[in-house]
């Protein structure tokens, strides 16, 4: 038999941490490594920005079949799948919804409840999590009308709703994981990125009547584990991946068909999708620092050193070489 293990939060495990922390240092990000587990590997970040504010951050590998549950508190919740593939909730007395890479969701919680997922051996997801308990939300509805309807969903029984996709809500879910500093300037760096999710959440909430269906949705489930195993197969051969027509012919597809669906998925194209792994790759490869620059760029798959500087610079906003003069020594 096929071996499950379980991990159970049942009052957010996180929070707790916050709190408690919160009680020495303001604001201090609690952080859980469970690279030494035998469930996963990987970061768990957890950090009270204000009082009944949580934001709850991942990016974590699992070595086995886990099935995670949390148990909600009464709020709203702002999340994000960030990297991996769809994910599916179960919500207790509500059924599944599911969870799209780079599709922000705003769940509305009136009372506690259970929510489980799957995470199967082998896969990585990255995502990021923000929580408004009540008191949190009655403050910002007092000092501002715009947060009156979200205070709603928190009063009116279970809500899920899918938000417009937002390059600006991704890159930030990616700094708050990504982030360069330590001590003070960690916790300042990372209080900055929760208030600007916050602050781009909200603005999707506002523009969802009328925002157009997310074209994701028209996928079926074949098509999505198709756009799923692509995505896979380029994770795993990021420095030379296979052609565009290779792709199409390993999940059945015509190059056409392949690439809208990839899009409708990720929100970008199979190339882009291709450059932004290379470039994190590259990212984590320069803070280790055991390679020179030069020879970076080449390893993760680009073909000369002025692209990778280039491409580098355009998606971190400096050179690599400045990237590697950041890192701690």
């Amino acid at each position: 038999m096929e071996r499950m293990d379980r991990i159970r939060y049942q009052e957010n495990d996180i929070e707790r941490i916050a709190e408690r922390l919160a009680q020495e240092t303001r604001l201090a990000p609690a952080r859980l490594n469970a690279a030494d587990t035998a469930l996963s590997r990987g970061r768990l970040i957890g950090e009270e920005v204000d009082t009944g504010l949580f934001v709850g951050a991942y990016d974590l590998e699992y070595l086995i079949d886990t099935k995670l549950e949390v148990r909600e508190r009464r709020g709203i919740a702002f999340g994000l799948l960030l990297e991996g593939d769809p994910a599916q909730l179960t919500v207790a007395d509500h059924g599944e919804y599911c969870l799209w890479p780079t599709v922000p969701v705003v769940l509305g919680f009136d009372e506690g409840r259970l929510c489980t997922g799957h995470c199967h051996a082998g896969s990585r997801a990255a995502g990021l999590c923000v929580r408004l308990l009540p008191d949190c939300l009655d403050r910002l509805a007092a000092d501002d009308d715009s947060f009156g309807p979200l205070q709603a969903l928190a009063e009116n029984g279970f809500c899920f709703r899918e938000l417009p996709r937002s390059r600006r809500l991704t890159n930030i879910g990616r700094q708050y994981l990504d982030n360069p500093y330590d001590g003070l300037l960690e916790r300042m760096f990372l209080q900055g990125c929760a208030l600007s999710f916050i602050a781009e959440a909200m603005h999707l909430f506002n523009q969802t009547d009328a925002s157009p269906p997310d074209p994701a949705r028209s996928l079926s489930a074949i098509e999505q584990d198709r756009v799923a195993r692509v995505s896979r197969c380029l994770d795993e051969n990021i420095v030379s991946p296979p052609s565009l027509n290779q792709l199409g012919i390993m999940v059945g597809l015509n190059v056409t068909t392949l690439t809208r669906h990839f899009r409708q998925v990720h929100g970008m194209t199979i190339f882009e999708y291709l450059r932004e792994r290379r470039l994190e790759l590259a990212r984590e490869m320069l803070r280790l620092g055991t390679l020179p620059v030069s020879q970076i760029g080449y390893r993760v798959g680009f073909s000369n050193p002025a692209a990778f500087t280039t491409a580098y610079r355009r998606r971190f906003g400096l050179t690599p070489s400045s990237e590697k003069e950041m890192r701690p020594h």
